[in-house]
């Protein structure tokens, strides 16, 4: 899967998707590894345990994504798992900023939908 720009400053994908600097300013790869990431790209790497959702983890990307995406950065949020967990958290983010869960969902709705996921944002 190549990235998908969700809104203007803010990619999701997976860790096929390789961040240049041209394209991304800030780059978030949760997962097993960090995965390669051009010089002057500040990236993030964050752990995800188990299969379900890892809170602390999840709690973590939210805020990195948010002080990058709202400091007028270009974020990539990647997953070595696919583009669902990067899904929920841009919902997150989202949802931090404002927006209501049910637009916040839609806008990543065909990452999120049918997951796990999906069924935690609802609960």
């Amino acid at each position: 899967m190549s990235a998908r720009l969700v809104v203007t400053g803010l990619s999701i994908g997976d860790t096929s998707t390789r961040p240049y600097r041209e394209e991304y300013d800030a780059v978030l790869t949760i997962g097993d590894r960090a995965g390669v990431v051009d010089d002057d790209v500040r990236h993030r790497h964050i752990v995800w345990r188990g299969d379900g959702v890892d809170v602390p983890a999840l709690n973590a990307a939210v805020q990195w994504v948010g002080i990058q995406w709202t400091s007028s950065k270009r974020v990539l949020v990647r997953c070595t798992d696919g583009p669902a967990i990067p899904a929920l958290v841009v919902a997150l983010v989202f949802t931090d900023l404002g927006a209501h869960l049910d637009e916040a969902m839609a806008t990543v709705a065909d990452e999120l939908n049918n997951t796990p996921y999906s069924d935690y944002l609802r609960n």
